[in-house]
């Protein structure tokens, strides 16, 4: 039990360390501090946290700027995490009352629910102690992809299928082939594609189902960026604001291009976030 205690005591720590180092507005083309970005942000709707996985720096700074801008509200919000799956919720919501009752540490959750790999997001899953806090799972599982993947998408059950989802657009899949590389044969670039787009149409639809005044949503970022993916689709499903951020380590050797957006694409996102 000690060494459980000082393993979480040091997690937690790290928030403590937590430092956004820079913010840039892209569309107004200028830096702002954490003090002032909420004057610039609706007072409900939906905010998407473009992330690297499992980084530390990143995933502090992700649960700072959450804090920060509830501060100012004691609205109900939704915390949406891409690495939960959506039929796996009542499973979920009973290891969260767990949480909260102190029955389960920050790091049992995180091994129950997302696994071992994924302590490093302690920090956002501590909000959740909040009473004015949801925890929302958006994702289906890696086995019903890889189903997908294999024999195609009427292999799963149609219920797993929105009645909206279709494939992204060519720059969407121009981007998904640049990142794939040749991880993957060639004739199976397609069907990967597919469970690609299966998972932006699954995260889009649960993020519709947040009845909260926001919805704080942490997704990779490749599902976020430029406004095309999970943030494509949401914002056919729903009229309530859509901001977007992206979370980048502030040595990134691609800081500039982030600050000024890709010559093809444009904006990555509506704010730039660095992090040390």
């Amino acid at each position: 039990m000690k060494i459980q205690i000082l393993l979480l005591s040091f997690i937690l720590s790290t928030l403590s360390c937590a430092s956004i180092s820079e913010i840039y507005d892209t569309k107004n083309q200028k830096f702002i501090t954490i003090d002032e970005i909420p004057q610039y942000l609706p007072a409900q709707g939906f905010f998407i946290l473009g992330e690297f996985h499992a980084q530390k720096p990143i995933q502090n700074a992700q649960a700072q700027l959450i804090r920060s801008l509830q501060k100012s509200s004691s609205n109900n919000f939704d915390l949406a995490w891409e690495f939960l799956n959506h039929p796996e919720q009542n499973y979920i919501n009973t290891k969260l009352l767990q949480l909260r009752e102190r029955e389960i540490s920050t790091q049992q959750f995180l091994i129950q629910t997302a696994g071992k790999s994924n302590l490093a997001y302690a920090p956002i899953i501590e909000i959740l102690h909040s009473p004015h806090s949801h925890l929302r799972a958006l994702n289906i599982s890696r086995s019903i992809k890889q189903k997908v993947i294999q024999d195609g998408l009427g292999s799963i059950d149609p219920q797993l299928v929105p009645d909206f989802h279709y494939n992204g657009g060519a720059s969407y899949y121009k981007r998904f082939q640049a990142a794939m590389g040749n991880h993957v044969p060639a004739n199976k670039l397609e069907a990967y594609f597919t469970a690609q787009c299966l998972t932006d149409s699954v995260m889009a639809q649960q993020l519709n189902k947040s009845s909260s005044d926001r919805t704080y949503a942490i997704i990779g970022s490749f599902h976020t960026d430029f406004f095309q993916g999970t943030v494509e689709r949401l914002k056919l499903l729903t009229n309530d604001p859509i901001v977007t951020f992206k979370f980048v380590l502030h040595e990134d050797p691609q800081k500039e291009n982030y600050i000024n957006g890709h010559q093809e694409y444009g904006a990555y996102a509506d704010y730039i976030i660095f992090t040390k």
